[in-house]
């Protein structure tokens, strides 16, 4: 997709949105698609977006009406994607959630799973949670390899040694490294 196309498309993208959520739409203080316990405030045009990939999904943020949440959870983060069947999405999902479920009650085993929810609006669309604070190993290798000044970046996959030196550099002694080591073994293995 050249610049210039997705230029476009992002500008389509933020007029459209403005004209569903402002005016006559009563977009204001609903429930959230995803998680009924949530409660939408309002958009925040500001900070919504469109992704450049191919599917280009609509990355859409509200004020969370709860104002019990921690400032980490004021906003409610949800993707709208079309071009892809998320039904086979929510039955792998369902199926994880499951067997999270029965690890943790029949072995005892907690794999630190964070099943993020989805819902299907028609056969190639619909909703999926994203989870906020949350990076990808291959994020963590890159930033952990810009930060040691390693100049190919693209192989820090291949480097052994930086999961542990990024959780070195997020945990000050001995019992946090531990701890950080374990949780992340555990969240690997599921």
């Amino acid at each position: 997709m050249t610049t210039k196309s997705f230029e476009k498309a992002r500008n389509r993208f933020a007029a459209s949105t403005r004209n569903q959520f402002f005016g006559h739409h009563p977009y204001r203080n609903f429930v959230s698609p995803l998680n009924p316990s949530m409660k939408c405030k309002r958009i925040l045009m500001d900070k919504c977006q469109l992704m450049n990939s191919k599917m280009r999904p609509q990355m859409l943020f509200f004020e969370n009406a709860d104002v019990n949440f921690s400032r980490d959870l004021a906003d409610i983060v949800i993707m709208f994607k079309r071009g892809d069947d998320l039904r086979q999405d929510r039955l792998t999902l369902q199926l994880l959630t499951v067997m999270d479920r029965l690890w943790k009650e029949d072995s005892g085993l907690d794999f630190r799973l964070n099943v993020y929810r989805c819902v299907s609006t028609d056969a190639k669309e619909g909703f999926i949670e994203v989870v906020t604070n949350a990076e990808t190993v291959c994020k963590i290798q890159m930033k952990q390899a810009a930060s040691e000044k390693l100049f190919l970046k693209s192989t820090a996959a291949l480097r052994k040694g930086l999961i542990m030196s990024w959780l070195r550099s997020h945990n000050s002694n001995t019992h946090e490294l531990r701890k950080a080591q374990y949780e992340f073994t555990m969240s690997c293995a599921g």
